[in-house]
């Protein structure tokens, strides 16, 4: 399958989307939505749309965009300027249930964790006012991360053992308002490999490096110590979990390993490519095959119009996990 990303407009299947009678919250409904409106989606689309869009879903693809799959128009009020959404405001649902109508077309689960933004299923990604990090890390440059950094992949994770479920398969990011067309920076795996050495790869597979708790996450561990930032995975050929700041090794044991985590940063900023995520788009980056960033925003918007992207994840079927209540069917439990 091609190593390169993949665009598709779906615009024909905006309208009957849209004028479906849906009233439930998709932040308490997500999964009976994702099988409701998956068949709805799946019923209406060209078959070879579906096809190849199940096909990526199933490969090492570094990420799909799907343009024109629901309506920002129907957004109505101002951007918020909080992460975290609250039941009953349906202001958004719109744009949410196009999302999981495409998780279930493409045969996908809709997935969170007990330790990250208190469960929630969508969270807003918004510029939010203030001072501090977490204001600054809405607005600021990104250079390009894997998400659940510190979080196993799915042939590390054992039910038995006290450590989180895997890293989400697919960061979903749906396009709302981006005024002043801020792009996302992807960065796909295979041309990472093709700028740093064999011997940078090798070190990158060792167990060796130490992986810092991603900001958003409340884990009682906050590092996971003793993993390869670079693995095999039989089906889906190589595999990365990386950040320039987020990754470390001991360089006085592993000065190569040390060098080598510098040549992948550096490699990093040279092969990112943007992707604008416009109103109407839903893009899924392969979290286990890109590394994704974003430009700088403007700082002085927030609120009104300002740019707005709905962020969910996603796990393939045989994805494992920890799933503990069964009225939360998306909510993975980060403890044993």
């Amino acid at each position: 399958m091609t190593a390169d990303g993949f665009s598709i407009d779906l615009a024909y299947l905006m309208d009957g989307l849209q004028d479906l009678k849906v009233d439930r919250d998709p932040l308490a409904a997500a999964v009976p939505l994702v099988n409701d409106l998956g068949k709805y989606l799946s019923d209406h689309m060209r078959p070879d749309h579906l096809s190849r869009l199940r096909l990526l879903a199933l490969s090492a693809n570094p990420w799909i965009q799907v343009r024109n799959l629901h309506n920002p128009a129907k957004v109505a009020g101002d951007t918020p300027v909080e992460r975290l959404p609250q039941l009953g405001d349906h202001r958004w649902w719109s744009s949410a249930f196009a999302t999981l109508s495409l998780l279930g077309a493409l045969d996908l689960r809709v997935v969170s964790y007990t330790c990250e933004h208190q469960g929630q299923v969508f969270v807003h990604l918004v510029p939010e006012p203030g001072t501090g990090s977490r204001s600054e890390s809405s607005m600021g440059a990104m250079r390009g991360h894997t998400d659940a950094l510190h979080f196993p992949f799915p042939d590390e994770f054992e039910q038995a053992k006290n450590i989180p479920p895997p890293a989400p398969d697919f960061v979903v990011l749906t396009g709302i308002r981006n005024p002043n067309n801020t792009n996302t920076l992807v960065a796909r795996l295979t041309k990472l490999l093709e700028k740093i050495s064999s011997r940078s790869q090798d070190w990158l597979r060792q167990p060796i490096f130490l992986f810092k708790r991603q900001g958003t996450f409340e884990t009682a561990a906050d590092k996971f110590i003793g993993g390869p930032v670079l693995k095999r995975h039989d089906r889906y050929g190589d595999f990365i979990r990386f950040s320039i700041s987020g990754v470390g090794v001991d360089a006085e044991k592993f000065p190569e390993a040390e060098k080598a985590l510098e040549e992948l940063g550096s490699a990093l900023l040279e092969c990112r490519e943007p992707i604008c995520i416009s109103p109407g788009d839903i893009v899924l980056v392969n979290n286990r095959t890109a590394l994704h960033g974003r430009e700088a925003l403007q700082k002085q918007l927030y609120g009104g119009q300002a740019r707005w992207l709905l962020r969910t994840y996603g796990y393939r079927q045989d994805t494992p996990g920890r799933f503990k209540d069964s009225s939360k069917p998306h909510l993975l439990s980060c403890e044993r």
